[in-house]
């Protein structure tokens, strides 16, 4: 049985961080005093510390910003009683699943079918494994010229701090002109 969110007595975000505290932390709550001052301010610590992220808007929660508040509310751990509210307001976010294999590279989506035909399996494998082949020379060619550049860029390190030293030697010492 799910229960009622309370849309007329939620008013301001101080109505709201009341409610929430009623829900999330309901013995705090009915112990009243010093517990539920501390169980409200760690609702409210949450608040800011989400705005300071960037996950809720800035400023005082109003109506037309509760679908949002109330998503990410639903995400946060420990808030789980707030399930039990089947109709409180909030967006949906759509999580899509493929059943298909992807590959992603730089921008483009490949999609590989895996053929049923025994004979077309064949074709797709061997294709497969000649791509990868192909994709092995390139990384083995892109690797050692990789090892090209790094060794001239080490060789000329060498040169400089060789020049370093013996500018430092040299320092001081004035030429005849």
């Amino acid at each position: 049985m799910s229960k009622k969110y309370p849309t007329e007595r939620i008013n301001s975000e101080s109505d709201l961080k009341d409610w929430l505290t009623s829900v999330i932390y309901p013995l705090e709550y009915r112990s009243g005093g010093t517990e539920k001052s501390l169980a409200k301010q760690r609702i409210a610590s949450r608040l800011d510390y989400a705005r300071k992220k960037g996950r809720l808007a800035p400023g005082p929660l109003d109506p037309e910003s509760l679908d949002a508040f109330f998503e990410w509310a639903w995400t946060q751990k420990g808030w789980e009683s707030l399930h039990q509210y089947g109709d409180t307001p909030r967006s949906a976010t759509v999580d899509v699943r493929m059943d298909t294999a992807m590959q992603v590279a730089l921008g483009t989506v490949k999609i590989r079918a895996i053929p049923i035909d025994p004979d077309n399996l064949r074709v797709t494998l061997i294709a497969e494994m000649e791509e990868k082949e192909r994709l092995m020379d390139a990384r083995a060619a892109d690797q050692a010229e990789i090892a090209a550049l790094k060794s001239e860029l080490e060789q000329r390190h060498r040169r400089s701090e060789r020049a370093r030293h013996y500018g430092k030697m040299g320092k001081g010492v004035k030429k005849n002109s």
